[in-house]
């Protein structure tokens, strides 16, 4: 049997498996010492006839709907295309004119691979109007009773006249950051903007290769490669503040049975797993969202993978705006691990007793990189 010794950082594809086994609670130590459970999985091995598969499972809003119960009214649904579709083929290894693998040698390779286009409904949105940006103050309400509210200068401590305060007092990394907000584009109530619907497509890209070989009646060997993308397209708001996730995964795995007799079984493995993970906004390394640098803001990363605005709140007993931000206040992030093991193990039938005892080697490599508050945050 074709446990697989490493660790898997994916959900491997449904047609590469043969065979998986849960174990919870008790377990034996050749399964590990983490806490909770264990999914074993057996890949796929093929025989002398030559098999294959081709399959696709395909989702998309042209086939649903949505329903107001209020309005009592069908609307249109976010866009969704959900395409899903693979194949695998296995047998006797064959190279013409050189070697036929007939009951000795034979390969398994499964493919598949998934698209999601996810889109957005509308949000509205409360931002700063063309004339606050301008420094005109002279239509600020009490929103609950109407009441004019007086702008105060903090260094006179008198009123603005006209509520109207002065360009050259604007502070210069204000109007640097409100280039970045967009204009007010509706009125729906205190809402003066409503996004605009993006789509985004997120994929998966998985490969497994499997092959098998007997040595002789008593030796057997096995290896497997495995591969799989797993990208997050993330959908934006304000058009270029999406967060992207890339995440791949590689392992290599061999093993040799060796059977001394029908009642003594040696099974040796080695094997090596990487998982990385890198996380991107829409701003990162595009000189053109430098947001915090642009406004000169002190203490700043300058690092260009971590470009993009700082994280300002603007907010009162009124409400609050919303402005240009990342969906993410912290990072980008990379991070990865990685395992190299080796395992040996000795099955033993003495009379009625079953012995099982080896060894286990492993290497494990962890790192993480990210920052928390990269370009600061401000609150007012």
């Amino acid at each position: 049997m074709d446990y697989d010794a490493v660790t898997y950082s994916f959900s491997p594809s449904i047609d590469a498996l043969s065979e998986f086994k849960v174990e919870t609670s008790s377990y034996s130590a050749q399964s590990g010492e983490a806490p909770g459970g264990q999914v074993n999985m057996i890949t796929k091995s093929e025989a002398n006839e030559l098999h294959g598969t081709l399959w696709e499972f395909n989702r998309n809003n042209a086939f649903s709907q949505s329903y107001d119960a209020i309005a009592d009214k069908s609307s249109t649904p976010p866009r969704l295309n959900r395409n899903q579709f693979g194949a695998n083929i296995g047998g006797p290894v064959v190279l013409p004119k050189l070697y036929h693998g007939k009951d000795k040698t034979f390969f398994f390779f499964n493919w598949e691979s998934g698209y999601a286009a996810v889109g957005a409904t509308p949000a509205y949105r409360i931002i700063p109007p063309a004339a606050i940006r301008t420094g005109n103050f002279s239509g600020l309400t009490n929103a609950r009773t109407g009441a004019p509210i007086p702008v105060i200068d903090p260094f006179s401590g008198s009123q603005f006249p006209g509520n109207q305060v002065p360009t050259n007092r604007l502070s210069p990394q204000s109007v640097t950051f409100l280039q970045f907000v967009p204009q007010p584009n509706t009125v729906n109530g205190s809402f003066n903007f409503l996004t605009t619907p993006f789509s985004a497509v997120s994929y998966q890209r998985n490969y497994t290769t499997r092959i098998d070989h007997t040595l002789s009646s008593k030796d057997s060997l096995s290896g497997r490669y495995l591969f799989n993308d797993t990208y997050e397209a993330g959908i934006p708001i304000w058009g270029h503040d999406e967060r992207n996730n890339l995440g791949r995964t590689q392992g290599v795995e061999a093993s040799e049975i060796h059977i001394f007799n029908p009642a003594l079984i040696n099974e040796f493995r080695g094997g090596w797993h990487h998982f990385g993970e890198a996380e991107v906004f829409g701003s990162t390394n595009d000189p053109a969202y430098d947001v915090a640098g642009k406004m000169n803001l002190p203490l700043v990363s300058r690092l260009p993978v971590e470009y993009g605005p700082p994280s300002i709140s603007i907010s009162g007993n009124d409400g609050a705006f919303s402005v240009y931000d990342l969906q993410r206040q912290i990072g980008p992030r990379t991070r990865s691990n990685g395992l190299g093991q080796f395992t040996d193990t000795v099955s033993w039938q003495r009379g009625t007793h079953f012995l099982k005892f080896g060894a286990d080697i492993a290497n494990r490599s962890v790192t993480f990189q990210q920052a928390r508050a990269p370009r600061g945050s401000f609150g007012f």
